[in-house]
């Protein structure tokens, strides 16, 4: 292996702070969990053993005795280690999901977990000390991964296909999945994920039904009808608490998904906030350097000086928001679903609608941004030199199963159950519920199910609808979906529905891959640029950057900063793929 240029790559990379991690989730960011049992001396000291056993394949049940299916994959239990991106807030180590994997494959897990913003460095650490675990999850975008693999650190997954028939069989079926998966070289080393979920892959953004109802207004289909809601928001009693002073029409954290709703209704229908690539008759152009972008800015500028924006939201984090959420005081939010957001069961979400598919002088016609099914984000990566490579790979294979497709999302048999749809007898569904004894530590199922059942976003390499609630949301009649109870029952995915019947999606820019020489020069500019339209983009909407005088000056620092570039690279990728 080329330790020398590792190393240069490594360090350079942590320096530079490029390793995107691409994680996609509904929970909050976890960090490395405090008081867990890999806190202890005893128990490090134990992994250390277990790990040099696995390094020496000296464990019992080595890679050789692999079984053919799942339960258990070795009949001598083994040891394997794996870090990578938390977003559950949870130990990985102390998850329903780790468990069975002991219990019925065979295959004891050791886990380590980083929040988001420390995970780069990590990453970059355990490249340039050649200390990788043998499985990484949610490790850095595929671009980043295929820098490395001349280098030998990753396992061929593809060498290993004859222990994953299944995984072997729907790279076939997705062609456009083996592609992002695929290396320069022909072979597979990161799975990125899959997604025929449209519910997954749709912006959220919610406003307050209750409001709309005390203030005496009708759902906002346009930016202007939008404004007039919010102004009605900031001025009456929305809440209803008495006291016409407390309520924030709008009020997230720095990422919030609301902002890609109002974006979509000046045309400009994006899945990031700082660096929306969009297609124009094949022609690859970035929002944020558009007309759009100048208007979209002004009418952002006018909410936050008007007092309708909340002027936190530019630079609070998401507990602080969410403390106000829950104070009752936000009428109108970006997230994942209201009830994750206010921390109650999931039936409070039939006391919201779904915000999106708004339209604007800019944009006549409304319609949902929908996310591309194939993502760049590596979600599962194997090190080359693990004792268990064959074990592994059948352990990844599970999870291209119709079963290990809904556990990874949904849990494993402690918490998750087949029964009939209560609104459709002929539809059986897969519910999660949350066991005897821990009815106390969680708000509800939902919570249960990703602070708990699963190594949230970990290993679901393929996100489906077939067998769960939302299959059943996606083929209701407007009858049921109409319904309060299915509302209650089914809660932000019948929000979300319900507005798509009546505007539509519209597909995003797809995921790219790079080749090495690209993705290098990409990542130092992408990093650099993302980051100053992030900037601006606050400071055009706080007023400290006039949208209509300084918006040129802002366009030729882009220049400067050789955008030109950075989006010929863009455009030589999605023509080599597309």
């Amino acid at each position: 292996m080329k330790k020398n240029e590792l190393v240069r790559k490594g360090l350079a990379l942590m320096l530079a702070g490029v390793l995107a991690v691409s994680v996609a989730g509904c929970g909050d960011q976890g960090k490395q969990s405090e008081g867990s049992a890999s806190d202890s001396a005893e128990t490090k000291e134990q992994q250390q053993e277990q790990q040099a056993e696995s390094d020496s394949g000296e464990q019992n049940g080595s890679s050789e005795a692999v079984n053919e299916g799942w339960f258990p994959i070795v009949d001598e239990q083994i040891t394997i280690s794996a870090a990578g991106v938390n977003v559950s807030t949870v130990d990985w180590n102390e998850t329903d999901m780790v468990a069975w994997f002991g219990e019925k494959m065979g295959i004891l897990m050791n886990c380590s977990q980083y929040e988001t913003d420390a995970w780069s460095s990590q990453f970059s650490l355990m490249l340039a000390s050649d200390d990788l675990p043998d499985l990484l999850v949610n490790p850095a975008d595929i671009s980043v991964v295929n820098q490395y693999v001349e280098d030998g650190y990753f396992l061929a997954i593809s060498d290993y296909l004859d222990y994953a028939p299944n995984l072997k069989a729907f790279l076939e079926e997705h062609p456009d999945y083996k592609a992002m998966c695929t290396a320069a070289d022909g072979n597979i080393y990161g799975l990125v994920q899959y997604n025929d979920n449209k519910y997954a892959r749709l912006q959220r953004a919610f406003i307050d039904r209750v409001w709309l109802e005390n203030v005496g207004m009708e759902y906002p289909k346009t930016v202007e009808e939008l404004y007039e809601t919010l102004k009605a928001f900031k001025e009456k009693d929305a809440n209803g608490n008495g006291d016409s002073t407390d309520e924030i029409p709008v009020s997230g954290d720095t990422n919030a998904s609301w902002y890609l709703a109002v974006m979509s209704a000046f045309g400009m229908p994006v899945s990031d906030t700082a660096y929306g690539l969009m297609l124009s008759d094949g022609t690859v152009t970035l929002a944020q350097t558009t007309e759009n972008y100048q208007a979209y800015l002004t009418y952002m500028n006018r909410l936050y000086s008007e007092g309708l924006y909340d002027e936190a939201a530019l630079v609070q984090n998401s507990d602080e928001f969410v403390a106000k959420a829950r104070d009752g005081r936000v009428g109108t939010f970006g997230a994942a679903a209201p009830f994750v957001t206010l921390g109650q069961d999931a039936s409070v979400d039939a006391g919201y609608m779904a915000l999106g598919g708004l339209t604007s002088e800019w944009n006549a016609t409304g319609a949902f941004p929908l996310a591309a099914g194939v993502s760049s984000g590596v979600k599962l990566l194997v090190k080359a030199d693990t004792a268990y490579p064959e074990a592994i790979v059948r352990l990844i294979d599970y999870f291209y199963t119709d079963d290990g497709i809904l556990m990874a999302a949904k849990g494993t048999e402690k918490s998750v159950k087949m029964e009939e749809n209560p609104f459709d007898a002929s539809y059986q569904q897969a519910i999660t519920f949350i066991p005897d004894g821990e009815e106390d530590n969680y708000d509800s199922a939902e919570a249960y199910r990703y602070k708990k059942a699963i190594i949230n976003e970990g290993f679901n390499v393929i996100k489906s609808m077939e067998g769960s609630e939302y299959s059943f949301v996606d083929s209701a009649s407007d009858e049921l979906l109409a319904s309060e109870e299915v509302a209650k029952t089914y809660g932000w995915s019948v929000l979300m529905e319900r507005r798509i019947r009546e505007t539509g999606t519209v597909d995003v820019m797809p995921a790219l891959l790079y080749q090495e020489s690209e993705a290098n020069r990409r990542n130092t500019l992408y990093t650099d640029i993302s980051n100053y339209i992030r900037q601006a983009a606050a400071q055009f909407i706080s007023g400290e950057l006039d949208p209509e005088t300084d918006y040129e000056s802002y366009l030729n620092t882009l220049k400067q900063m050789k955008l030109e570039e950075l989006i010929q690279i863009e455009q030589a990728a999605y023509d080599r793929m597309y």
